[in-house]
C-alpha cells in the first residue's frame, strides 16, 4: 500500500546529504515509494543538483524539472560536447 507520508520522507533523506541513485532506490523501495517522485520534490530545496547537460539547455526540460537558472552557478563537466 502506498503511504503519501513516504515521499516526504524520501525527500528529507534526499536532502539530508549527497546521494547516489541506489542509495535513493533502496530506501524507495522500502518506503513503498518511487525514487524519482521523491527526487523531483527534493529539486526546489537542493542545494546541488547534478544531470545531464541537455537537461539544463532545454528549456522545456528545465522547467518540467522546476529548475531555475537565475542567480545558480551552473558547472558544465565535459563542456566540449555543449
Amino acid at each position: 500500500m502506498y503511504d503519501p507520508s513516504a515521499l516526504h520522507k524520501l525527500k528529507d533523506f534526499i536532502l539530508y546529504e549527497a546521494k547516489d541513485i541506489e542509495q535513493i532506490y533502496s530506501l524507495a523501495k522500502q518506503q513503498h515509494t518511487w525514487g524519482y517522485y521523491g527526487a523531483r520534490v527534493a529539486i526546489p530545496e537542493a542545494e546541488v543538483i547534478a544531470l545531464p547537460y541537455s537537461s539544463i539547455l532545454h528549456k522545456k526540460t528545465r522547467e518540467s524539472l522546476g529548475i531555475n537558472l537565475k542567480n545558480n552557478i551552473i558547472i558544465f563537466d565535459e563542456a566540449h560536447n555543449v
